[in-house]
């Protein structure tokens, strides 16, 4: 997800005088008008799709996908039946329309029913073989799991032809960062949306800001000033409280906090619970004085006499809460997963996007994190032959003709006509996806090690320096005994 900035900054100017308080660009809202959709005309970035002029003879490629029992996580980003005038459905339609022209094949999905998981979905196709379905579309969790079964292609290896990774409507740091040994399982990139709605953004209350005289939000970040200090310091010079005590729903607080925003603070401060060597060999790598230091300022940003938890006021959905607190003005912060942008469309809010903060100034880059919901593409190892080069050459063509219809379609909906209000928050979004990181340890859950540093920030303890001893030896096992999964 890259040089997404003038994309947006396109449509910005195009929907101008669309005004969103009014309501404009709720369901029913016509697809985008602009050259990049309609035409197929994508930004020139010099990276031309290299794929030969096949005729498939008319043959189907299906994907795996996440149903109705996903709820806001069902996969809508791979098949579309007809237009809708909706416009993430619409630039499906289209895309797969013109690759189905163009080379002659059909494209289709198989939803999971209820009760299914992918992991036995997948397992039971591979070793039928029946053909049902070539690729899967499933979460990062999922998808992980599946993966350490030796059920997957490695993307990397001599079988795959045509996807080439390095290509900017790929997510080449996910690439890079999540081969291990120098193999591959899975991907993300322009082709789905669930990755974008998976990562964590910090919502902020335009109104609040201005009536508390905070000053300029965006020119902190775009100064590398957004630190872990001056959020408290913004956190303590907003609150309201009502006889004495933060409530979600009157007053205001400082921060409405969500079960992952834990993750996605100690991520945001640089850090990182394994890294790979030159082998493309993860290692356990904390750095403790660092971690100590992260976890410290976290659980201040979140302390009780700046934030609320949002699992324990309410009712007890986390997520709604969050939303009722922030939507109805009762919180300048709001940590959650960029799909709650849309989810906030129901509300009369002035609300911008900005990245988690920097531990300090020092750090001089920004990381987000994406949690483990968001989608990830994989190809199953049952396919062979003339189907697996049909397979790997569509899942290319899919992801560049993504780049020019999808994600202009996925800006303007979520980010442009019907969430965010000012265009600065296109490019902070821009920013987000791109310095997303990827911890192994995070994927793949080993040792417990990234729950227990949730749990320390989120419970107000700082044990680090004990853990990480313990950490360091079963990270070790854990890391080897995995390698040994892999081929």
């Amino acid at each position: 997800m890259k040089k997404l900035i003038a994309i947006v900054l396109a449509l910005v100017t195009c929907l101008a005088t669309v005004s969103c308080a009014t309501g404009t660009g709720e369901e029913g809202t016509s697809a985008p008008d602009n050259s990049s959709t309609n035409t197929g005309e994508s930004e020139d970035t010099g990276e031309p799709l290299e794929l030969p002029e096949f005729n498939f003879n008319g043959k189907t490629l299906t994907f795996l996908v996440k149903g109705s029992d996903a709820g806001e996580w069902q996969t809508v980003d791979i098949y579309a039946e007809n237009l809708k005038s909706e416009p993430v459905n619409d630039a499906v339609y289209q895309r797969n329309d013109l690759i189905q022209n163009k080379y002659n094949v059909q494209i289709a999905q198989i939803p999971l029913e209820s009760g299914e998981t992918a992991q036995q979905k997948v397992s039971t196709e591979v070793r039928s073989g029946t053909g049902e379905f070539q690729a899967a579309i499933a979460s990062l969790s999922d998808t992980a799991s599946i993966a350490t079964q030796n059920l997957l292609y490695d993307l990397n290896s001599s079988d795959i032809s045509h996807i080439n990774l390095e290509k900017s409507w790929w997510d080449n740091k996910a690439a890079e960062e999540l081969s291990v040994d120098g193999k591959l399982y899975y991907a993300t990139g322009d082709l789905l949306t669930s990755d974008n709605d998976g990562t964590f953004i910090i919502m902020f209350n335009k109104t609040i800001m201005a009536d508390k005289n905070l000053g300029d939000i965006y020119e902190l970040v775009n100064n590398k000033q957004w630190t872990f200090a001056k959020m408290y310091e913004f956190e303590q010079n907003a609150i309201e409280s009502v006889d004495g005590q933060l409530q979600y729903n009157d007053g205001i607080i400082g921060f409405a906090v969500t079960s992952n925003v834990p993750y996605s603070l100690f991520y945001g401060a640089g850090l990182s619970v394994v890294k790979k060597n030159n082998q493309d060999v993860p290692e356990y790598s904390l750095d403790i004085e660092r971690a100590a230091d992260a976890i410290d300022a976290a659980i201040q940003v979140m302390s009780k006499d700046v934030a609320l938890d949002m699992e324990v006021v309410g009712n007890q959905n986390v997520v709604e809460n969050g939303l009722k607190c922030f939507g109805e003005g009762h919180a300048l912060f709001y940590g959650e997963c960029l799909q709650c942008v849309t989810r906030l469309r129901t509300y009369q809010l002035d609300f911008g996007v900005i990245p988690y903060p920097m531990l300090n100034e020092a750090q001089g880059e920004y990381y987000s994190h994406m949690n483990g919901v968001g989608g990830m593409v994989s190809i199953l190892k049952s396919v062979t032959g003339d189907n697996l080069e049909m397979t790997c050459a569509m899942i290319e063509a899919m992801a560049y003709y993504s780049k020019q219809y999808l994600t202009p379609a996925y800006y303007e909906k979520n980010l442009i006509l019907k969430g965010l209000k000012d265009e600065e928050s296109g490019p902070m979004v821009d920013l987000i996806l791109q310095t997303r990181v990827y911890d192994l340890a995070y994927v793949y859950g080993w040792s417990g090690a990234t729950g227990s540093i949730r749990g320390m920030i989120a419970g107000g303890r700082n044990n680090i320096a004990s853990q990480s001893s313990r950490w360091s030896r079963s990270l070790k096992n854990e890391i080897q005994k995995f390698m040994n999964t892999v081929e």
